[in-house]
C-alpha cells in the first residue's frame, strides 16, 4: 500500500473527474425553483472544492501530474496556470509561530487550522503552505516576525520607529520625510499624536447630532465606544447642534492596529532607504500576533519528499503547496 493513501478520503478523488465527482449538469435546471436551484449551486460548489482539495493534495505528492490533474478539470485555482507547477526544490525554509505544534506535527495550511487570517506574514492562498528557498529571505522574514511581534507587544513603540527613522537606523539614510509625506503629517509629533492617541476621529458625511452619530451602526464601534463632538467643526446652520466631526475612545484593539499600521509603512520605506527586508504583511491577526510567544517564533528548515511538487510565488524565493506532507522536516535553524 502506498504510504500517501491515508492522507485521503476513502473514494480517491483525485482519480476520477471533476465531471464526475460533482455530476451533470441537470438537463431541466430551467423546471427547478428559485430555491432548487440555490441548492444546485450549493451542492455544485461543496462538491467542485472538495474534489479541488483532494486533487491539490495528490499533486503535491506526485499521485497525480498536473497535466493529469487539467485533464480532469483541474483548472488551477490560485495559480494562473497548471503548467507553471513544479518539482518542489529540494531544501525549503518555513518561518512558523507555532514553532512546538509544527514539530510535533506538522505543517498545515490555513485553511486546515480553521484560520480566516495568520500570525505571521498572512495573505496567500489560505489552502497552500508557504515556504522560500533562500535562507537569507527567511531570516529577514524571521526577523520582521518578531520586530512586528514588539510593536503588538508595545515593546516597540510609535516614538521607536519615529526616532529610528529620523536617525537613519539600520538603514542608509533617514525615511522619516517618506513618512511625513506619505501620511500627510505636518511633523513627527502629529504622527506620534494620531498613531499612539487614545481618540479616533471620524468624519461624517453629512451634519449628525451627537444622539444620531451614535445611532449610525456604520461608524459606531460594536456599541461600546461612545461619539463626542469636535466642537470646532459644529454646523452652522439650523437650529439643532450639529457637527461634521466626531471623537470616540479607541477599543484596545484598535489602538493594536493603528499601531500595526503605521509599521506597515514604516517597514516599507525603511527598506526602501536601503534597511532590512520588509516581507509585506497582509491579512494578520494582530491580536493573535500579540498572544505569540517569542520562542515559538522559529526558522525551520524542511527537505522536499520525493517526487513532490508545488508553484512558485513571484517574490521572496516564495513556494506554495497544498500538504505539509509533501515535505519532511530537516531541523530547527533558530
Amino acid at each position: 500500500m502506498n504510504w500517501y493513501k491515508n492522507i485521503f478520503s476513502q473514494n480517491n478523488l483525485w482519480d476520477i473527474s471533476r465531471k464526475e465527482h460533482t455530476g451533470e449538469f441537470p438537463s431541466n435546471y430551467d423546471e427547478f425553483t428559485d430555491e432548487q436551484q440555490d441548492e444546485f449551486w450549493k451542492e455544485n460548489r461543496r462538491k467542485t472544492h472538495e474534489w479541488e482539495q483532494e486533487v491539490q493534495r495528490a499533486i503535491s505528492l506526485g499521485v497525480v501530474s498536473p497535466q493529469e490533474a487539467k485533464e480532469k478539470g483541474y483548472v488551477g485555482y490560485g495559480i494562473s496556470d497548471v503548467n507553471k507547477i513544479r518539482k518542489l526544490p529540494n531544501v525549503l525554509y518555513h518561518v512558523t509561530t507555532n514553532k512546538d505544534s509544527v514539530i510535533r506535527d506538522t505543517l498545515k495550511s490555513r485553511t486546515e487550522l480553521g484560520q480566516d487570517m495568520g500570525s505571521g506574514l498572512g495573505g496567500g492562498d489560505e489552502e497552500t503552505i508557504s515556504f522560500t528557498e533562500d535562507k537569507d529571505i527567511a531570516w529577514g522574514i524571521y526577523n520582521a516576525i518578531k520586530e512586528a511581534r514588539g510593536v503588538t507587544t508595545s515593546e516597540l513603540t510609535i516614538s521607536d520607529m519615529i526616532k529610528q527613522s529620523i536617525e537613519g537606523t539600520d538603514a542608509d539614510s533617514s525615511w522619516i520625510q517618506d513618512l511625513l509625506s506619505y501620511h500627510k503629517a505636518k511633523n513627527p509629533e502629529e504622527l506620534i499624536s494620531y498613531f499612539e492617541g487614545d481618540y479616533e476621529f471620524v468624519t461624517s458625511i453629512m451634519p449628525k447630532s451627537v444622539e444620531e452619530m451614535n445611532k449610525d451602526n456604520f461608524y459606531n464601534f460594536e456599541g461600546q465606544y461612545k461619539f463626542f463632538p469636535v466642537e470646532k467643526s459644529r454646523w452652522a446652520h439650523g437650529e439643532e447642534e450639529k457637527y461634521i466631526q466626531f471623537k470616540r475612545k479607541r477599543s484596545p484593539s484598535e489602538k493594536i492596529e493603528k499601531k500595526f499600521e503605521f509599521f506597515k509603512t514604516w517597514a516599507s520605506f525603511r527598506e526602501h532607504a536601503g534597511g532590512p527586508l520588509n516581507p509585506l504583511f497582509f491579512l494578520n491577526d494582530v491580536s493573535s500576533l500579540a498572544s505569540v510567544p517569542e520562542d515559538q517564533i522559529a526558522i525551520l528548515e524542511y527537505r522536499a519528499k520525493p517526487n513532490s511538487y508545488g508553484y512558485i510565488v513571484g517574490s521572496l524565493g516564495e513556494w506554495r503547496t497544498w500538504t505539509g506532507n509533501a515535505v519532511e522536516l530537516v531541523k530547527v535553524i533558530e
